[in-house]
């Protein structure tokens, strides 16, 4: 990327950023986020066998971001970050769809672009100088170690190779601190450097989260209720998100289509 389009990035990055209830240095909840600030629907779900990181999507006018919760939470963050920047800089000038396989690296435009963005929405440049300026009292790097990387992972809610990639990108590190905070890696594990500095090690787990918007299990009630479903096909449903349905009454005995399948279903919110 040339430097006009990245300044554009971090620009709308941003503007993303200003938009949302960020009270600390990272994102406490990018996917409430996803949802509340930003008006997209967020889905999450574990696909462990499958290798789909994430995908974009406009329907109609509902703008969907899909993230696989099997990846590890930072990797699962860094592809929430991804996709709204799909939305922003791809989706929003006439693409419809983009589904992302793999880890994102590609030497795809787009992606590139994406990866951007994700970064500067996650790490802006500013709260990574006020990090280094108020929390590690800005101690010369040459006395950085493992620890302090993982301090940035906690207070930004990032994998430890990001931090590592996005202060080479603003020129705080250079190849020669990278080797050597990846040697403090190799020594103790990511998860214990979490563990020692946040008291927690979540970041390098994955969440496996069974999330779809409201309105997703309101039109399967509403299906189930004027009778245009089974009960087994409610039951379904629900339990793919690890619930049953409870106290949910249809209005007569006799279904009006009693072999509409959850695919079916599914398909009837986009109409």
């Amino acid at each position: 990327m040339n430097t006009e389009t990245e300044i554009n990035i971090e620009k709308s990055a941003n503007l993303t950023r200003g938009y949302c209830r960020v009270t600390g240095y990272g994102f406490h909840d990018i996917f409430k986020s996803c949802c509340e600030d930003l008006d997209y629907k967020m889905i999450r779900y574990p696909i462990k066998d499958n290798p789909i990181l994430g995908f974009s999507e406009i329907k109609d006018n509902d703008k969907i971001i899909f993230t696989n919760s099997s990846a590890i939470l930072s990797r699962e963050i860094f592809t929430a970050a991804h996709e709204i920047g799909h939305h922003i800089l791809h989706l929003n000038k006439g693409c419809k769809e983009l589904v992302d396989i793999g880890n994102f690296d590609s030497n795809n435009q787009h992606e590139i672009e994406a990866n951007y963005f994700a970064a500067c929405l996650l790490m802006p440049k500013e709260e990574v100088q006020k990090f280094i300026r108020f929390e590690l009292n800005d101690k010369s790097i040459n006395e950085w170690n493992g620890l302090d990387i993982a301090m940035f992972q906690a207070a930004f809610n990032v994998s430890f190779n990001m931090v590592l990639n996005r202060l080479n990108k603003l020129k705080i590190i250079g190849q020669k601190d990278i080797t050597r905070f990846q040697d403090s890696k190799s020594r103790l594990s990511v998860s214990r450097l979490l563990q020692i500095v946040y008291g927690s090690n979540t970041l390098c787990q994955p969440s496996n989260v069974k999330q779809v918007p409201a309105q997703f299990m309101e039109w399967v009630i509403y299906n189930y209720r004027e009778k245009l479903i089974p009960k087994s096909t409610l039951e379904k449903a629900f339990s793919y998100f690890g619930t049953t349905p409870t106290d949910i009454k249809q209005k007569d005995d006799e279904f009006k289509d009693d072999n509409k399948s959850l695919d079916e279903l599914i398909k009837g919110l986009n109409e």
